[in-house]
């Protein structure tokens, strides 16, 4: 326990700055956890709760609760795990395109070989 009155009151701040910073993170951790699933399910709404997740995260960097490059990196996964949702039902739909409309090799294509020159050196020995 701080015996000084100075003490005292530093620790009364520090008690209100934590549970402070700790709603914030948690509400942000709540909102993160929200957001992957919703991506996870394929939900039509992900998108607008991955937009508060952003908001939130920019709000608590902003007021010093977590790091600048913690946010920027929180914020680069979440979009990567959106994108690659919408990348993923992209890739189903055009592969089932191509698969139908695809046809055989021909017979040129499929025996080309690679030609590979393989070059060797030789070393000369001058005598003395």
């Amino acid at each position: 326990m701080p015996n000084l009155k100075s003490a005292k009151k530093e620790l009364r701040k520090n008690k209100t700055r934590h549970t402070y910073n700790k709603k914030i993170e948690d509400g942000v951790k709540n909102l993160i956890k929200k957001s992957r699933k919703a991506i996870e399910a394929k939900d039509p709404k992900a998108a607008e709760i991955v937009k508060t997740t952003l908001k939130a995260l920019d709000k608590a960097a902003q007021k010093g609760v977590i790091k600048k490059n913690t946010r920027d990196r929180k914020k680069s996964r979440l979009h990567l795990r959106l994108n690659n949702i919408d990348k993923k039902a992209e890739v189903k739909t055009v592969k089932k395109v191509v698969k139908k409309t695809a046809t055989k090799p021909t017979a040129k294509t499929a025996t080309k070989k690679r030609v590979v020159k393989k070059t060797t050196t030789t070393k000369k020995t001058v005598k003395k």
